[in-house]
């Protein structure tokens, strides 16, 4: 920094010295062209030497001075970066994140107007990784938001200007052997290893447990890679509840994913992927979604953030005689889940290279759809019936642009249906309302401002869909999103 400011200080000095410079030669060069006006041929050829001379000298200088000043702005804007690139790194760790402020009206929907609202939300996101050497990498990240929402990272400012809380968010190591190249293995909370869209999983939750990756390139003109991908994630502890066994047991979700990587000519390149997410005892999910009271005390689980979930859930409740107060006792899923997902990428390089064009398209479907019923007592009730017809949903998602540099412009259009019982509603994209049994249009529009600085608007228009056990057609409901984001 000291080194900057003594920077900035000569070059000051060299701008005002270039300056001086510059109003001389002109001075110069008036008398000269006045004297000249007036003296005779003899006179003129004399002084016309001198002026030359003078000339020469005055304008040589600014010259060298413009010269001197523009390596010194050179070396000032190197310095600037190198300091730049310093101050993120400390030590073995390499720092980034990003801070956005967002105005968010939300209007439409149920009848009653339960969803019109005006929010003012920020997220802060930090991340630190450190590569310990060429096999062991391993960072943390820490997040703004509400702790029982793993969908979002925003934080609404609507708590008496209360400080906001910051959680860990990542936490995760990463191997990738020098004995064998294509394994790479990942631990903690970490980033999806997987594909996706937030079509099943939102952008912003992190998945805790393992995952394990087998990527190996390939020297064919069309396929280039292929890798394959598998994961085990705990989502919550539960405990059994009999005499004799008070074990715990874990909510799991299982996966594998197939990626493959493919080259359709010189522009257009194709990523291809077929996942599947097979969910255990996901019941426990149901329960922390709909329960009233703060919880289970035998399951011990989170009241979990509910967006809108429309999945069939059966409840059964009980009544405290003296108060009336209910209970929910128990809370399941009508379907089992285990989601076939198949994803495609086109990545299509433009004539021109600010403006290239990404499509995305994404099916989904449970094909365990209301395989649950036959496990729920008869005495409970449920938020809709179990249809095993809704069990698919889609996203198609094209884009055309970048955000690199400053003046880029980005649009994008999508659109999702999807099915009640197609995936479970506490995971995915967490701007749509409701969450699953929905259709949703979505346009975006970004441009970049400043170097790192992003100016984004974004409209989410959709409904519910009508169903047997939803008949009725839902007022359109519209949220507008007005984001301003700043990456460091």
């Amino acid at each position: 920094m000291v080194l900057l400011q003594a920077q900035g200080r000569e070059l000051e000095t060299l701008r005002s010295e270039l300056r001086e410079q510059k109003e001389l030669t002109a001075e110069l060069s008036a008398k000269l062209n006045a004297t000249s006006a007036k003296s005779s041929v003899g006179e003129s050829r004399t002084e016309q030497v001198a002026a030359d001379q003078t000339n020469s000298s005055s304008s040589a200088a600014p010259v060298d001075l413009a010269q001197k000043v523009a390596r010194l702005e050179t070396d000032l804007g190197n310095s600037r970066k190198d300091i730049e690139e310093r101050l993120k790194t400390l030590g073995p760790f390499a720092f980034s994140g990003d801070l956005r402020l967002r105005a968010e009206p939300t209007f439409g929907g149920p009848s009653d107007r339960s969803q019109d609202r005006f929010r003012e939300r920020i997220r802060l996101r930090v991340n630190a990784e450190a590569r310990l050497n060429d096999q062991l990498r391993g960072g943390f990240s820490l997040a703004s938001g509400d702790l029982n929402n793993p969908i979002s990272t925003n934080q609404t400012t609507n708590q008496y200007t209360t400080r906001k809380p910051i959680a860990i968010d990542r936490a995760y190591a990463t191997y990738n052997p020098s004995w064998f190249r294509p394994l790479t293995l990942t631990g903690g909370k970490f980033a999806y290893p997987w594909f996706n869209t937030e079509l099943v999983w939102d952008k912003d939750l992190n998945p805790e447990g393992a995952g394990e990756t087998l990527a190996f390139n390939v020297k064919t003109p069309l396929l280039k890679k292929f890798s394959v991908v598998g994961f085990q994630l705990p989502f919550a502890e539960n405990k059994r509840t009999a005499a004799g066994d008070k074990s715990f047991y874990n909510t799991m979700v299982y996966g594998e994913q197939l990626q493959t990587f493919w080259q359709l000519g010189s522009k257009v390149k194709l990523s291809a992927y077929t996942s599947f997410y097979d969910w255990k005892y996901a019941d426990s999910i149901a329960l922390s979604v709909t329960t009233i009271n703060s919880a289970s005390p035998d399951n011990g689980l989170l009241t979990l953030n509910n967006n809108g979930l429309q999945n069939s859930i059966a409840t059964v409740t009980a009544t405290n005689a003296v108060t009336g107060a209910k209970t929910i006792t128990s809370a399941q899923f009508a379907s089992k889940f285990g989601i076939l997902d198949s994803l495609a990428q086109f990545d299509i390089q433009s004539p021109s290279e600010r403006w290239p064009i990404i499509l995305v398209g994404d099916f989904a479907q449970n094909t365990r759809a209301c395989e649950n019923v036959r496990n729920i007592p008869v005495t409970a009730v449920y938020s809709a019936p179990c249809d095993t017809h809704a069990r698919h949903a889609y996203w198609l998602e094209a884009r055309v642009g970048r955000t690199d540099r400053k003046g880029d412009w980005q649009f994008g259009y999508t659109r999702m249906v999807i099915e009640r019982e197609a995936i479970i509603g506490a995971f995915n994209y967490s701007e749509i309302f409701p969450s699953n049994n929905v259709e949703i249009h979505r346009t975006e529009v970004l441009y970049e401002l400043f170097r790192n600085v992003t100016l984004q608007l974004n409209a989410l228009i959709g409904r519910t869909l009508g169903t047997a056990g939803s008949p009725a057609v839902q007022p359109l409901w519209e949220r507008l999103q007005f984001d301003v984001t700043y990456k460091f």
